[in-house]
């Protein structure tokens, strides 16, 4: 995980800054008004599939019963990522292969950028999106095996409700929050 935030950030300052020059200050605004909405964008998908994952029941009207407390666990998912991509040679190298490609197609952007066919704006949000591409099929590809391992670990142990430990919950009445993490890690290793 450490290479690819790595590769990431040398992908991100590629991008950026390419062509040797430096970045305007309109240039640099523009660019943080986009990684803003792109965060948010981000945060939205993901309350989306949060809310597409949680089946809506339907109750018919009865009276009010006294309900259990919820069974709440954490687990640390970047702690997970992290070992799941040092143990996982198989996503490294595709890493490293797509890694490879971007700098082949940032390379290309120069030449296109020097040679006049496109200008430098054009260069950038290409090269952002190359960097967002390997994003997202690094997350796709850690977050599959992370959610499949909770959901079956949190069904077998009774949870009601399992949230990433970089949520922070600090506090949630009459409830005690166990994390589950080091159960998960093992049931990833028997799904592999």
């Amino acid at each position: 995980m450490r290479q690819a935030v790595w590769v990431l950030i040398a992908v991100v300052a590629l991008g950026i800054g390419f062509v040797g020059g430096r970045l305007t200050s309109q240039e640099r605004a523009a660019l943080q008004e986009l990684q803003a909405q792109i965060e948010e964008l981000e945060r939205q998908l993901e309350e989306l599939a949060a809310q597409a994952a949680t089946p809506t029941p339907v109750v018919a009207a009865q009276p009010a019963a006294p309900s259990a407390p919820l069974k709440v666990a954490v687990v640390q998912v970047n702690k997970l990522a992290l070992r799941f991509q040092e143990d996982n040679p198989a996503l490294q190298e595709q890493v490293r292969q797509k890694t490879a490609e971007i700098q082949r197609e940032i390379q290309r952007l120069q030449q296109q950028l020097q040679s006049g066919e496109i200008t430098r704006e054009e260069a950038q949000l290409q090269a952002f999106q190359l960097q967002q591409e390997l994003q997202n099929q690094l997350l796709l590809a850690v977050a599959g095996p992370i959610q499949a391992a909770v959901n079956e670990v949190a069904r077998e142990l009774g949870y009601d409700v399992v949230v990433k430990h970089e949520d922070v919950v600090l506090y949630y009445k009459n409830t005690v929050l166990d994390d589950i993490t080091e159960r998960v890690w093992e049931r990833m290793k028997l799904l592999k």
